[in-house]
């Protein structure tokens, strides 16, 4: 069965979308824990270890918390709106950083083991906040190319 050229967005796949959210999520945790370990905000040593030991610390209700977040925003605009590629991904990177934002905002400091507040002491840390935001928007740029290659890996070249 031929894809639709008509249609402006691509078909509600669940395979594609886990996937797209696991690497996402990922991209959220590793990506800015590296770059504040890369700046020295989070101890010393190589920015690997400090990396490591830092994503090690947060704890789980950070990323259970963040995982429902994108779920909600990222799932939640795509069975709402049908948009072009090239939008749905700003879209999608906006939507990641948005998430970062709610999660480094409401979550209590009691429950930020190693993350926002609880990392540095402060809610929005000047010295943090732009690694954490930039994490959201590669998460949301991860999950919108995860799933537009996971349908086109499965799909055999045609010749045209």
């Amino acid at each position: 069965m031929r894809p639709r050229l008509d249609r402006p967005h691509r078909p509600f796949r669940p395979r594609c979308l886990v996937l797209g959210m696991l690497l996402a999520w990922i991209v959220a945790f590793y990506l800015p824990a590296f770059l504040i370990a890369a700046t020295g905000h989070a101890g010393s040593g190589s920015a690997l270890s400090a990396m490591w030991l830092m994503t090690d610390r947060v704890g789980l209700a950070v990323k259970l918390a963040l995982g429902v977040l994108f779920i909600i925003l990222l799932l939640g605009h795509r069975r709402a709106i049908a948009l072009p590629t090239p939008i749905r991904a700003a879209a999608d990177a906006l939507l990641g950083a948005l998430a970062m934002f709610l999660l480094l905002a409401f979550l209590p400091e009691s429950w930020s083991r190693g993350f926002g507040i609880g990392l540095t002491g402060t809610r929005f840390d000047p010295d943090t906040l732009p690694w954490y935001l930039l994490g959201g928007l590669a998460a949301g740029l991860v999950f919108t190319l995860a799933d537009a290659k996971c349908g086109e890996l499965r799909t055999p070249p045609t010749d045209t």
